[in-house]
């Protein structure tokens, strides 16, 4: 099944994002528990408009996925970070954005990865370019808007610098625009609603939580979070001992660039223990390094051994959006 998307043609896109409707279609059959995860300002006011279960809501989860499949295969494929072009990094970004029936609802956390992705693509684009100021201003605007719609994503400054540290010398004034850049959103938001005499409203969302007290276990566990778990913990294993084989024989601009990726996995993987209690969507941070990162490693697999895995993934996608019918 892999086989036929072991290229970079449109029609390979096009069926590869249909699976999205498949996995999504499980959430008419059977409606999970779910409670949405703490979010900032901007989210706050797209939950009010169209919720997080509605048709809006539905329209808006898959056109978030379209970006990130679009970038993710404009990533791989315009940086040469495989060996061929390729759809695997959509296909895998859209497996494991669907891997549990939780992450089927509208969530802060789907325009979270949507922001991460644009910043990737913008700060790749930076390595051995002379002026880049712009482009890094962007990177620093983006992770504002994220912060406004999830607070603790603060930590993408850390990501944006570490990125900037490997793909560029050192320099203090293109740090002090990331920041100059993540300010200004929630400047204006704060100005805003400010004008509107809600800035309580504001403040409480944007800043009270993030002092809050880690949690340490992020959801409770049952069924669903234990399958997505052992699944996730599992490709994180696969690639760490996999790096040698997904960067091997890369020039070294595509081998930072890999760099940066595994940067933001084992960035986004620490923080979900430092976060205050979230919904059980959170992992859904994960899941855009996770795929990008994941459909490295099986570019670099022998294709048998990786139809093999892939079934196997298909596997615990299907257990998880559907023996919640018989429990």
């Amino acid at each position: 099944m892999l086989q036929l998307f072991r290229t970079n043609q449109i029609l390979a896109s096009i069926l590869g994002f249909s699976f999205a409707f498949i996995w999504h279609s499980s959430i008419y059959m059977h409606v999970p528990v779910w409670e949405p995860s703490q979010s900032g300002i901007l989210m706050n006011e797209i939950s009010h408009l169209i919720g997080h279960s509605g048709i809006g809501a539905r329209i808006t989860v898959l056109l978030l996925l379209a970006i990130q499949v679009a970038l993710g295969n404009q990533i791989v494929n315009k940086y040469r970070l495989a060996d061929a072009s390729t759809v695997f990094p959509g296909l895998f970004i859209i497996l494991l954005s669907c891997y549990s029936p939780y992450f089927l609802f509208l969530s802060t956390f789907h325009f979270v990865n949507t922001l991460i992705i644009l910043i990737l693509y913008i700060l790749l684009g930076t390595y051995n370019q002379p002026k880049a100021a712009d482009h890094i201003f962007n990177a620093g605007l983006l992770s504002g808007i994220s912060f406004l719609f999830f607070p603790p994503s603060i930590y993408l400054i850390l990501f944006i610098y570490i990125a900037l540290s490997i793909l560029r010398t050192y320099s203090i004034k293109e740090r002090i625009m990331v920041i100059c850049g993540f300010i200004v959103p929630p400047f204006f938001a704060g100005v805003y609603y400010y004008w509107q005499n809600s800035f309580d409203l504001f403040y409480k969302l944007q800043f009270t939580a993030i002092f809050k007290t880690p949690n340490f276990l992020v959801t409770p566990f049952d069924y669903i979070n234990l399958l997505l778990y052992f699944v996730f913990i599992c490709l994180v294993i696969f690639l760490i001992f996999s790096y040698n084989n997904i960067a091997y024989r890369k020039i070294i601009q595509s081998r930072k660039r890999i760099n940066i990726m595994y940067w933001i996995l084992g960035i986004t993987f620490i923080v979900l223990f430092m976060l205050p209690k979230q919904g059980k969507d959170v992992y859904l941070l994960l899941s855009l390094p996770l795929g990008l990162l994941t459909s490295l490693g099986f570019i670099s697999m022998k294709p048998k051994l990786a139809e093999i895995f892939h079934f196997v993934l298909i596997l615990g996608l299907l257990v998880s959006h559907y023996v919640g019918l018989f429990l």
